[in-house]
């Protein structure tokens, strides 16, 4: 399974892709959000800047773990899903 970190999934969403492992997606705002939370940077929606910051800035990717217990900290079940999750 790929090990992910937190900040990849984030720009992943920006992306508008959903990867493996995630039970939620984030829209592009909450990941922007997130993102902006995480880093203490602002680069808008623009999810090739931030992954050259994130190149640029091994030390603030934060720590890889699994994408699966990632996903349950970062897309906790909503409580309504409509019988989805």
């Amino acid at each position: 399974m790929a090990r992910l970190t937190s900040i990849q999934l984030l720009v992943a969403n920006l992306r508008g892709e959903f990867l493996k492992g995630q039970r939620e997606y984030r829209s592009s705002a909450e990941s922007h959000s997130k993102l902006k939370q995480l880093t203490g940077e602002d680069f808008g929606l623009n999810a090739d800047r931030w992954s050259r910051w994130i190149e640029a800035n091994p030390h603030m990717n934060g720590s890889t773990c699994d994408s699966e217990a990632l996903a349950d900290r970062l897309f906790p079940p909503s409580e309504d899903t409509g019988g989805v999750g």
